[in-house]
């Protein structure tokens, strides 16, 4: 009988009486998000919103990509598009160990995050050899920690999920209220449409995909998962495991990022509401915005309790 180690390596990388086993796969999708006016703002050339990017995009959710991973990992030849980190799962890792080597090593980021694993995509595509099991997780992690890391010889970058700007101008957006969220990768329908529950994928939103292989569904339903730590039921700090915004935020910041996490309009009122309440995870700190990148009265800042 064959150990689970000796099983693992079959199934990974040899055949059998002439049977190719599938290999075994993990990706990472490493979310983060900032504001068009913050410090450590990306260059325009490691950020990619598609042909209607701006450089005002007000809250922006983004997702890191890369140029190419290890050979391997894909279950049909590349086509040149961006990719999201990979790793084919060695036979001494478990597979949150391999998530965690990609962001350790690979992207070289040791700061505090939440690992989560999302689901499995097990595509059979005909005609190929090769078929590839791969594992998603995704993890949120500040923009002043990614910022240094972006660029080098793999071109590390970051794909826009959702923005200000682009919540404004998409083709959903006098609708935005018949959907369940709204992203570039993708939107379902809400609960009380007709068609409840249904989704639109990125590839049929606007004829080609973003990313390659099934990465755009990867970062889609990744996502999904994400939204979850932006109801009035969570505090996302927890929720994510680390900070989303700054030590210290004004209101219409937390709730710019709410939209853009939720892909969905969010009324000033209701959220104040929301976010200051009886259960509310923030505190006053006391002083007001003086950095003058919003008109108007300065607004009052933020921290989490």
């Amino acid at each position: 009988m064959f150990s689970l180690v000796n099983s693992a390596i079959l199934w990974q990388y040899g055949a059998m009486d002439d049977i190719v086993y599938p290999r075994l796969s993990v990706t990472v999708s490493v979310f983060t998000s900032f504001d068009h006016t913050h410090p450590f703002k990306p260059a325009a050339a490691q950020l990619s919103q598609g042909p209607d990017g701006t450089d005002e995009f007000g809250m922006g959710l983004w997702v890191l990509t890369r140029k190419a991973n290890e050979s391997g990992v894909y279950p049909q030849a590349p086509s040149g598009r961006r990719v999201l980190p990979t790793s084919l799962v060695r036979a001494d890792e478990s597979l949150v160990d391999t998530a965690r080597r990609l962001i350790k090593d690979d992207l070289g980021i040791e700061v505090k995050y939440k690992l989560r694993q999302n689901r499995i995509f097990d595509e059979i595509t005909p005609g190929e050899d090769a078929r590839v099991i791969s594992l998603s997780f995704w993890a949120f992690v500040h923009i002043d920690a990614l910022a240094p890391l972006l660029g080098g010889k793999d071109q590390v970058g970051l794909e826009l999920v959702s923005s200000s700007d682009f919540l404004r101008r998409s083709p959903a957006a006098e609708q935005l209220s018949r959907f369940d969220g709204v992203s570039r990768f993708g939107r379902r329908v809400a609960l009380n449409q007709p068609e409840a529950h249904f989704k639109h994928l990125s590839e049929e939103l606007w004829g080609t995909k973003i990313l390659e292989a099934n990465f755009d569904d990867m970062v889609f339903y990744a996502w999904r998962d994400m939204r979850y730590g932006f109801t009035d039921r969570f505090d996302p700090f927890r929720f994510l495991g680390t900070e989303v915004l700054d030590k210290e935020f004004r209101l219409t910041d937390l709730r710019e990022l709410y939209q853009v996490v939720r892909g969905q309009d969010i009324q000033s009122d209701q959220f104040r509401r929301m976010a200051t309440g009886n259960s509310s995870f923030l505190k006053a700190v006391g002083s007001v915005d003086t950095s003058g990148s919003r008109p108007g009265k300065p607004a009052a800042l933020y921290s989490w309790k």
